[in-house]
């Protein structure tokens, strides 16, 4: 299993259990909270931020949450991969949820001093997500994961209200995104690599006369490809590249194989046109325009730029409320502490 992609995947599923959500407390506020550094039972308290202590059932619940996901697909073999010297994905996981833990505390706590609350609907949302989770729980996970149709209506509720305060918190942002700033176009291109990477792994470095005989190369694919009834075709046939279709923006938002002088041209050209040859630092490209506009990319490209906007909004102001609390996790817990 690729590392990139399952952690890919797990940043998603963080996303849908609640924005920037996570572990709570149990409810209760805790003065001068004495963490459990003896034999850790379901009461404990495992984790503080502040005043507020968090017990290692609902550490668990959240555990479980997450293992529900993973498992089903990959197998609960998952958190035993490796990730090099950084540990294991089970490693990596155990940090993201103490994260939410420490989140979802303060988070509650400035809900709180705020007096935002959840409706009725919400809390009846909360029961019938919990309701339904514990009726697909086994005996044998909700004795592991220490779950209660109580404790995990709570999780359900925090993650609401977390839900809540992001969209709170970030109302004042500016959601309008210009066209300009948003625009995707669609082109299909050729590559052909001077210095770099083949897609069939080999490595180019080309000396000054190997690279005028890839610019002929280049010209006389320019001339065949003008006249190809399928460029994409011809393109796959031709190319040195990974791809031969790609989405782009601006320069300067893209992270593909294309170089700036290629991206640059690209957007000089209109529905249908095919480029000169263009030089980058790697190669030679030959560039169609196969849509001006890509009307769903742009919106998508919105959509992710107010979203980059209300994130980094919400994370000053989660600063803010986090303040001077000390977070400490007990070390007897986190001896022990699995997915």
């Amino acid at each position: 299993m690729r590392r990139n992609k399952m952690l890919a995947a797990m940043a998603l599923t963080m996303l849908v259990m609640g924005l920037l959500a996570g572990c709570g407390g149990d409810g209760k506020t805790y003065r001068n909270v004495k963490l459990e550094n003896g034999e850790i039972q379901d009461n404990s308290v495992v984790v503080s931020i502040g005043d507020t202590g968090v017990t290692y059932s609902k550490v668990r619940n959240y555990c479980y949450l997450l293992s529900s996901q993973y498992d089903k697909n990959f197998g609960h073999e998952v958190w035993d991969y490796p990730l090099g010297r950084e540990g294991t994905v089970g490693d990596e996981a155990k940090e993201e949820i103490l994260s939410m833990v420490t989140q979802m505390a303060v988070i509650s706590k400035t809900a709180k001093k705020e007096k935002v609350t959840l409706g009725s609907d919400d809390r009846d949302q909360a029961v019938q997500k919990a309701e339904e989770l514990m009726k697909n729980a086994s005996e044998e996970d909700k004795k592991k994961y220490c779950l209660s149709l109580r404790q995990m209506t709570e999780v359900f509720e925090e993650n609401l209200l977390a839900e809540r305060m992001f969209y709170i918190a970030t109302d004042e942002v500016d959601t309008n995104i210009s066209d300009r700033e948003a625009k995707q176009r669609k082109i299909q291109y050729i590559r052909i690599l001077t210095n770099g990477t083949t897609q069939d792994g080999v490595k180019v470095d080309l000396g000054e006369k190997e690279k005028a005989q890839a610019r002929k190369r280049a010209d006389d694919l320019l001339q065949e490809g003008k006249k190809a009834e399928d460029f994409h075709a011809f393109a796959q046939k031709n190319t040195d590249g990974y791809k031969v279709e790609e989405t782009i923006g601006m320069l300067g938002q893209n992270t593909g194989e294309l170089a700036d002088a290629a991206v640059s041209k690209a957007w000089e050209l209109k529905k249908g046109q095919i480029s000169p040859v263009v030089e980058g630092e790697d190669g030679y490209y030959i560039i169609r325009c196969l849509e001006e506009t890509d009307e769903e990319a742009t919106y998508a490209r919105k959509e992710k730029l107010i979203e980059e906007r209300q994130t980094e909004t919400f994370r000053k102001k989660y600063n803010a409320w986090l303040g001077d609390d000390e977070v400490r996790i007990s070390k007897s817990f986190w001896k022990i502490f699995k997915i």
